[in-house]
């Protein structure tokens, strides 16, 4: 800016905090701008995430998800781009119409999946971040990270695609206990340590062309480049446009405070996230306040508010949840491996007296609570004894809404043959379909199906993972084999 004389500048940003707004302006020189600032509240988007216990659940939760949106525009966002097509052939395999787009796409074939997605032809686009810019289509219903993004900012940047035209639309975040490792190596590999800054340095100094220019290959295909030509700057070795080397002695001294500085600043950041993925508060909350708006006290729509527990039980969550770090701690595991934040509020709504009780909980089996079970039984009556004046407790299971994606029912005992039924059936007709067993139905709708023994379509569509377009297709077999089961029952 000051090599062009300063002219009138306007900067533009859609999601910045108020540190990177104050960032933007020192770097231009803009000390007395006029900030215009609205809000990034986007009332018509419901947030919500989804966890799951590894890469056959991650793959599970996408195809349900999805299958029961058919024929809704959305857009699931990826991390690679192998990943991309591995999607989006996972995806047509269950019958949608998805396609991939990454950046390594030639451009002809970029330009007309694009155009496809923007005139209807395809229902679900896989992407890397490479597909948004210039992507303004209204109806997106709905947006899945099937990998955490690094940052907030970015997150809230992409789901802000759904829901362009003021229709209620969806984000998703698809999180597990090991989500945050893509980013760390991210942040590493961005940062180089001061035995790479120097390498780089050296090898800089064998390409620079007369009087210091330094060529557009710059330092050649190197993940810290940005930060590494940073360095030098700082160290006075390099001109401030990055263009022109001002020393050419290879052993000259080196300062890498900006880069440390940067990549203590992106962890940060990466903590910020997971501290979106893992609250139990409202999300909507979290993101307004990430962003410097003043917070709203529950949202009402995220499912961390659609699924909370009364005032009477919410400190209970909180001890439940520093138990859950301390056994992390001792017994060298994720916290999400011990049990998830649903766990907790359901434990803190149904406050179980007993072992038996504690089984009944959402994601309490019987090794958990051989494990922990005492632990968890003990805070429960701690807590108890502390607040005599407790509102009713809530039976397990009975007041989980069906909007969570997390849901599911373990079939007790008499219902196992009807569960065994239904996985053969499932085989069976997945083999006819060509299709993964888990796209007709997952274990866990299976298993809900064999807890409700539904009798008609309308029951059925109640059931966890039946949405209208399964119902539609596998209603009629799998009412009629419960029916038979049943009556096989009876008479038997």
């Amino acid at each position: 800016r000051k090599q062009l004389g300063t002219p009138r500048t306007v900067a533009l940003t859609a999601t910045a905090t108020a540190q990177a707004r104050d960032d933007i302006a020192r770097r231009l020189g803009l000390s007395e701008a006029v900030r215009v600032v609205h809000s990034v509240d986007r009332p018509n988007l419901t947030f919500s995430v989804e966890y799951a216990g590894g890469n056959r659940a991650k793959q599970d939760f996408l195809v349900e998800y999805t299958t029961d949106r058919r024929g809704k525009s959305g857009i699931v966002y990826t991390g690679s781009r192998k990943r991309t097509e591995e999607l989006a052939e996972l995806l047509s395999g269950a019958g949608l119409r998805a396609a991939h787009y990454h950046a390594g796409m030639p451009p002809r074939e970029r330009s007309e999946t694009q155009r496809r997605f923007m005139t209807d032809q395809i229902d679900v686009m896989v992407a890397t971040n490479a597909f948004g810019l210039g992507v303004d289509k209204p109806d997106v219903r709905y947006i899945v990270h099937y990998d955490m993004p690094g940052r907030l900012e970015a997150y809230y940047q992409e789901s802000g695609r759904a829901g362009r035209d003021g229709e209620p639309s969806e984000c998703v975040l698809i999180y597990t206990s090991w989500s945050a490792q893509s980013p760390r190596r991210f942040i590493e590999a961005d940062h180089p340590p001061m035995s790479e800054l120097r390498t780089a340095w050296r090898r800089l100094c064998t390409s620079v062309g007369p009087g210091g220019m330094i060529p557009e290959s710059g330092l050649g295909n190197f993940d810290g480049a940005v930060m590494a030509l940073r360095a030098f700057q700082e160290s006075e070795l390099v001109d401030s446009s990055a263009t022109r080397a001002l020393s050419d002695n290879p052993d000259a001294r080196i300062s890498s405070v900006t880069v440390d500085r940067h990549r203590e600043h992106e962890f940060e950041m990466l903590e910020r996230m997971l501290g979106y993925a893992q609250t139990l508060g409202c999300r909507r909350s979290y993101i307004l306040h990430y962003f410097g708006e003043k917070p709203v006290e529950s949202c009402g729509s995220c499912d961390n508010c659609q699924n909370a527990v009364g005032a009477d039980g919410s400190g209970l969550v909180e001890r439940l949840i520093r138990l859950r770090a301390e056994i992390s701690k001792r017994d060298r595991m994720d916290a999400i491996d011990v049990f998830e934040d649903r766990t907790a509020r359901e434990i803190a709504s149904a406050r179980p007296r007993d072992e038996t009780e504690l089984l009944e909980v959402w994601g309490i089996g019987p090794v958990r609570a051989r494990r922990w079970g005492a632990e968890l039984l003990g805070e429960v009556q701690a807590w108890e004894a502390e607040h005599p004046d407790a509102g009713p407790r809530v039976v397990a299971g009975s007041t989980a809404p069906k909007t969570s994606s997390s849901q599911s029912r373990r079939p007790d005992h008499a219902d196992m043959p009807l569960f065994d039924a239904l996985r053969e059936w499932r085989k069976s007709r997945a083999q006819e379909e060509g299709v993964p067993a888990f796209v007709v139905f997952s274990d866990r709708t299976l298993a809900s199906m064999a807890q409700v023994k539904p009798t008609n379509m309308e029951e059925l569509f109640t059931v966890f993972g039946v949405g209208a377009a399964k119902r539609d297709r596998f209603g009629t077999a799998v009412l009629e084999l419960i029916a038979e089961f049943e009556d096989g029952a009876v008479n038997g």
